[in-house]
């Protein structure tokens, strides 16, 4: 089974594509970053819709795991427990998320939304990198978070099949 794992953004999409038939440090078929200009936003659902379907063509996945926001309470106010939520970004979020998994669905792929608290609680950005560069041997810089979210959160979702 080959596996598209997506650290969605309507600017900064990370993604890696593994193959689950491999063992998990050499499985990892190919990763990166995938940048949206800036444009309006009608603009920016074409341009990841035409980015993920190119990924597509180029590597035949069966499924897509995709990393959705985390569900909050509405509150009129900012949040009392900490810092507000940004609503714009949030829906910005949710367009991307939209359109990554139409694009998969439309593709045949069977898709998986999860939030960042499903796959890997509240571990820091800084800690992913590490990892990622120790188990895939990569020196991916903090330019690179993006990617090292998509490769971990596949890993997560192919030891949890």
């Amino acid at each position: 089974m080959i596996v598209l794992s997506i650290d969605s953004s309507i600017v900064s999409i990370g993604y890696a594509i593994f193959d689950d038939a491999m063992p998990i440090d050499r499985g990892l078929i190919d990763s990166g970053t995938l940048r949206i200009p800036k444009m309006v936003e009608s603009e920016k659902v074409r341009a990841i819709y035409v980015a993920i379907g190119d990924l597509l063509d180029t590597h035949h996945c069966d499924w897509a795991v995709i990393e959705k926001p985390e569900r909050f309470p509405y509150m009129r106010s900012s949040n009392p427990y900490g810092r507000g939520k940004n609503l714009d970004s949030l829906r910005k979020n949710n367009i991307a998320v939209g359109t990554i998994a139409a694009t998969c669905v439309s593709r045949g792929l069977e898709i998986e939304l999860v939030t960042p608290q499903q796959w890997k609680g509240r571990q820091h950005k800084e800690v992913t990198r590490s990892w990622v560069n120790e188990v895939f041997g990569k020196n991916l810089q903090k330019k690179n978070y993006d990617e090292c979210d998509a490769i971990k959160l596949g890993v997560w979702f192919i030891e949890r099949q």
